[in-house]
């Protein structure tokens, strides 16, 4: 997440946000950087989630003109988890 998403979202590296959209909810550490623009997030799709959800329960199902997978336009929603609602493992 670039510094100024970050600032704009008052969260810094190591909290944990809540990543969603229609297809499904994710949550995930952040982690700050000067090589992601504003409005971009980058997750691995190797990821682990702070909640063991898979990052694929983002994509949307369908696929593109080409008949691939649509990954590279999914539109996400970011909010900070509060520290009261992380469930401690």
């Amino acid at each position: 997440m670039s510094r100024k998403d970050a600032a704009n979202l008052n969260v810094t590296n190591g909290d944990i946000v809540e990543v969603s959209n229609k297809w499904g909810s994710i949550r995930l550490r952040v982690k700050i950087s000067n090589d992601i623009p504003p409005g971009l997030v980058f997750v691995y799709r190797s990821a682990s989630t702070v909640d063991l959800e898979r990052v694929n329960v983002l994509s949307d199902p369908g696929i593109d003109s080409h008949g691939g997978s649509v990954y590279n336009s999914t539109q996400v929603r970011i909010r900070k988890v509060p520290v009261k609602l992380i469930q401690k493992s």
